[in-house]
């Protein structure tokens, strides 16, 4: 996120816009992302990440928790969801699995039992 922010300033900066690495590090401390490494109670996170890179992400910052989570993630159905099941499963200790119904173009994926992936 940081280098994405400070790609921008640079284009920002270019273009005539005044904007300092203050004004950055404001707009990152005051940043949410909704669904990613979202603790929705004191020992449930949600995260929506939904490739390799945002699983591995996600796997970091649950092992420097250095405690018991209950993690909830969701992906849709074109995302590649056994190679980010077999990435997470090291600090998982169950997974289930689960049919959503939503509005839209995609549907959910269908988690496979751990057994299955």
């Amino acid at each position: 996120m940081r280098r994405l922010c400070l790609k921008s300033q640079v284009h920002l900066i270019s273009r005539g816009f005044n904007i300092s690495d203050e004004d950055i590090s404001y707009g990152l401390s005051h940043t949410s992302w909704a669904a990613r490494f979202e603790f929705v109670s004191d020992r449930v996170v949600i995260d929506g990440g939904h490739n390799i890179d945002g699983i591995k992400a996600l796997k970091k910052s649950l092992l420097s928790l250095n405690r018991d989570i209950v993690l909830v993630i969701a992906m849709m159905e074109d995302k590649d969801y056994k190679a980010c099941i077999r990435e997470i499963s090291p600090v998982a200790k169950l997974f289930l699995r689960h049919s959503l119904i939503c509005q839209g173009v995609f549907r959910p994926k269908k988690f496979p039992i751990l057994s299955e992936v």
